[in-house]
């Protein structure tokens, strides 16, 4: 893969047992699972990066229905189906300190082994 950005914010990279994570490069990590009616930071930076990547949601800090809705919207573009009621639990996330990741060259194949460091040029 030859480029100048990689792209890692809203998309899936990783998946755990067969779940699909979700990069999320918020300003807060988030550190709880996120359901109806919670509130805090971590909520409003989920808003911020939805609302940066094109979703309709207002930045109020509170985990609402449009909250829900734009992130289902988000994850159905992964083929990822939000649990009922609409709780995003934190184990299916990925914290990322950026949205976007620079890259020189990276040239991997099937097989190749892969340590800390060694793939970014």
């Amino acid at each position: 893969m030859i480029g100048t950005q990689l792209r890692l914010s809203g998309g899936g990279t990783w998946a755990v047992d067969g779940q699909a994570l979700v990069n999320l490069p918020t300003s807060v990590p988030l550190w709880r699972d996120l359901t109806n009616g919670v509130t805090g930071a971590d909520v409003s930076a989920l808003q911020v990066e939805l609302s940066r990547l094109g979703y309709v949601v207002e930045e109020t800090g509170v985990y609402d229905q449009q909250t829900r809705k734009s992130l289902g919207q988000m994850l159905a573009e992964m083929g990822v189906e939000l649990p009922p009621y609409g709780t995003l639990p934190l184990a299916w996330s990925v914290w990322l300190p950026q949205a976007e990741l620079p890259l020189a060259s990276w040239s991997v194949e099937i097989g190749d082994p892969v340590t800390a460091g060694s793939w970014c040029a």
